[in-house]
């Protein structure tokens, strides 16, 4: 079940403007997600002396059919379930601004400032790398979550020789600009590793769940941003990848870093349209349009190549948005 809030206050100011700020919030309970319910207990596979290879404590693949004698439900090995255990909360200031030109057009400004946090990304797809630990072991931003969002909004009509005559003025009146600028902060990506087990929990087969490895620091923190055709030489890479480890030889544990740990790239565009009226009677009129997506043509990363850290190409922007698209059109009405 989700219980939501609310405060708001709006405010008219003088010039035709208004001001309005809220507060939202909401709670999500026994939210549903995947948990590998078969998973053996951290270290318990170590003590039973289960490990193939003397002197080594991290299991591998090798290690997964021994690993089978000590699971909980015994005869099967993975076992992933739907279970109603997860929750989750969100916080955000929202503040607005709108502005009337009179006939003329109007400008809107909305920004947001956000939190969305849980213990599960997603209802049936990513399973707890630990189910021993999956409600502060997991807890973090949402795969929804955008700290920051600013959108602008704009239509003005042009008011050259508005309500003169003649061909000059013909021409250059009944032209109309409009727009958006859209801004918002990147989301969270999860950084994962392969092949390795540290803590014996049995996840190397069909488990849901997915082995992690240890983060030694921030890795948004004066994080390089690099991507090919941006910035940047040699390895493009957009967080700091040294952040991140393989659980050390001894450390009988699941790795320690975080869901959701690392931020990717945000997102700016401004979209826009030029309008052209020709009125020749009260019933008879054309218009021309001419419409600009990403009007800057501004490089916007969309993703990863990889966050496993047993990937070359780990940390790396592999795609983009959209380049400038120009579109044309004309309306005859009648």
């Amino acid at each position: 079940y989700v219980q939501q809030w609310s405060a708001d206050v709006q405010r008219q100011l003088p010039m035709d403007m208004v001001l309005d700020v809220a507060y939202s919030g909401s709670k999500g309970t026994h939210l549903i997600g995947i948990v590998d319910l078969d998973q053996v207990a951290p270290g318990v596979a170590l003590a039973a002396g289960l490990h193939a290879a003397n002197g080594n404590t991290i299991f591998t693949t090798a290690d997964e059919p021994h690993i089978n004698a000590i699971r909980p439900y015994l005869g099967y090995n993975a076992i992933n379930a739907i279970e109603s255990a997860f929750d989750s909360n969100y916080h955000a200031l929202l503040v607005s601004f709108k502005k009337r030109f009179g006939t003329a057009g109007l400008m809107g400004v909305s920004y947001t400032w956000a939190k969305n946090l849980t213990d599960n990304a997603s209802d049936r797809s990513n399973a707890p790398q630990s189910s021993y630990n999956y409600h502060e072991g997991e807890y973090g931003p949402a795969t929804l979550d955008r700290q920051q969002v600013l959108n602008v909004n704009y239509v003005y009509e042009i008011p050259i020789f508005k309500d003169t005559h003649g061909p000059l003025a013909y021409a250059l009146r009944g032209w109309e600009l409009s727009g958006i600028l859209s801004i918002y902060t990147g989301s969270p990506f999860t950084v994962t590793t392969s092949n390795v087990d540290p803590a014996g929990l049995g996840l190397l087969g069909n488990s849901a769940s997915s082995s992690r490895p240890d983060m030694l620091c921030d890795p948004n923190a004066n994080a390089p941003h690099q991507a090919p055709g941006i910035t940047g030489t040699g390895q493009p890479t957009w967080f700091n990848t040294a952040c991140f480890a393989a659980v050390p030889q001894g450390a009988v544990r699941p790795g320690n870093a975080g869901r959701g740990t690392v931020r990717g790239p945000g997102y700016g565009n401004l979209d826009g349209a030029l309008l052209k009226s020709f009125i020749f009677t009260e019933r008879v009129r054309l218009q021309l349009r001419g419409e600009f997506f990403n009007l800057t043509n501004h490089a916007n990363p969309n993703g990863f190549s990889s966050t496993n850290i047993t990937s070359s190409s780990f940390g790396e922007i592999s795609s983009y948005r959209q380049a400038r698209q120009v579109q044309i059109g004309a309306k005859f009405t009648f």
